[in-house]
């Protein structure tokens, strides 16, 4: 059983709150999951609280897949689990201000600067961590430098860029590889696997070809797509467009969904208890389990 959560929009779709309960809920009915993220990105000034986790543990790694992997009580390797985490930052003003540099400071989304990059690799049955780091440590992003020493005390490789060409270079060539080697330790140990994507992007990884149930989720609403049209759809589109960059805009102006939930808003205190805002997905969580009956007749059958 193979599920894929993708977000409908871009930013704040809720597709952690719609993976954690259905890993708990996949819990209840009896059924193993291991999450599997295979690509995320966050922002250390917004997302501090989190990333106090990534400086305790010293590795670098993104909220999502942390309380994922917690739901699903799954003790496998956090890298493996999310083998690709982007981080972002603000550019420091002060340095702009102090270099004269103040009309710079504002050519591009100054809140929002790559520092680095995590891929993790198996390599001859080990897990490998590169490191792509930004130079601008040295420069405009200078005061996160000991929290990055602290990050890459566990690095196999460090490698430096210095502008977005160069990372984009260097994480085509790595990244692939890094997502399918991690992808395949976890299927060696289970076939249920739950993949959440990156923002609103529909093929992170090639393995979303191959899912018994794609979700969409937007606030207020999920879809759950016929998994045959949705490989037949994703090929076709992949002729004419890269994987990466396929987003939802892409895939549902021609692939209409099988089901529609609509999802009344909670209480933000409430997303972490999951028992409390299950009985707003019921029946969204009643489709899942008739899908998973199914699935079961079917490989009893066969």
């Amino acid at each position: 059983m193979k599920v894929f959560v993708f977000g409908l929009v871009e930013k704040d779709a809720g597709k952690t709150t719609v993976s954690k309960i259905l890993l708990h809920f996949f819990k209840e009915l009896g059924l193993s999951f291991i999450p599997f993220k295979p690509m995320s990105g966050h922002n250390l000034w917004y997302q501090w609280q989190a990333f106090k986790q990534c400086i305790k543990q010293e590795k670098l790694f993104c909220e999502d897949i942390y309380h994922l992997r917690e739901v699903a009580n799954v003790n496998m390797p956090i890298e493996v689990l999310n083998p690709v985490d982007l981080l972002f930052a603000p550019l420091d003003l002060d340095y702009f201000i102090s270099e004269g540099f103040e009309t710079e400071f504002y050519m591009t989304d100054p809140t929002a600067v790559l520092v680095m990059e995590r891929v993790t690799t198996r390599l001859h049955g080990k897990f490998r961590n590169v490191y792509l780091v930004n130079s601008a440590l040295e420069t405009h992003l200078k005061y996160l430098k000991p929290v990055v020493e602290k990050l890459l005390k566990h690095s196999d490789d460090i490698l430096t860029f210095r502008d977005t060409n160069e990372q984009i270079e260097t994480h085509m060539r790595l990244a692939e590889r890094a997502i399918n080697t991690c992808y395949g330790e976890i299927s060696e140990k289970t076939d249920n696997i739950l993949i959440e994507s990156f923002n609103d992007a529909v093929m992170p990884c090639k393995q979303v070809l191959d899912v018994n149930v794609p979700i969409g989720v937007a606030p207020g609403h999920i879809l759950i797509f016929d998994p045959s049209k949705w490989s037949k759809a994703l090929s076709i589109i992949t002729q004419v467009k890269h994987p990466s960059n396929l987003k939802a805009q892409d895939i549902i102006p021609v692939l209409k969904p099988e089901k529609v939930f609509k999802i009344q808003p909670v209480s933000k205190n409430y997303l972490n208890k999951l028992e409390k805002i299950m009985k707003n997905y019921k029946p969204f969580l009643e489709q899942i389990e008739k899908t998973v009956r199914t699935s079961d007749e079917t490989n009893a059958s066969t």
